[in-house]
């Protein structure tokens, strides 16, 4: 749900790979699941041990998702070059 405000309010000027790696990069939430872990500690709503996994699956999405956008954008600047690039000449 995060993602298709995101989505919505993104400059019209990108290119629909571009917005899906701005939706990407939108998903990185370690504070908020941070926030809520504690807020759950703190009612005893969750144990330590529930609130630790929660916190390293954020710090994975957070390492992880951001070089998935950046991949987007990488193969993106690939195709488009080839795309420029004139059939039968050569890349140097």
């Amino acid at each position: 749900m995060r993602g298709l405000p995101v989505w919505a309010l993104a400059p019209h000027d990108l290119s629909r790979i571009d917005r899906r790696a701005l939706v990407l990069y939108a998903f990185a939430c370690l504070p908020l699941v941070v926030a809520i872990t504690t807020i759950g500690l703190d009612e005893k709503a969750i144990d330590s041990g529930e609130a630790a996994a929660l916190v390293g699956a954020a710090m994975v999405s957070v390492l992880a998702i951001p070089l998935l956008a950046l991949r987007l954008r990488a193969r993106e600047g690939k195709a488009s070059a080839s795309a420029r690039r004139a059939p039968g000449t050569e890349s140097r």
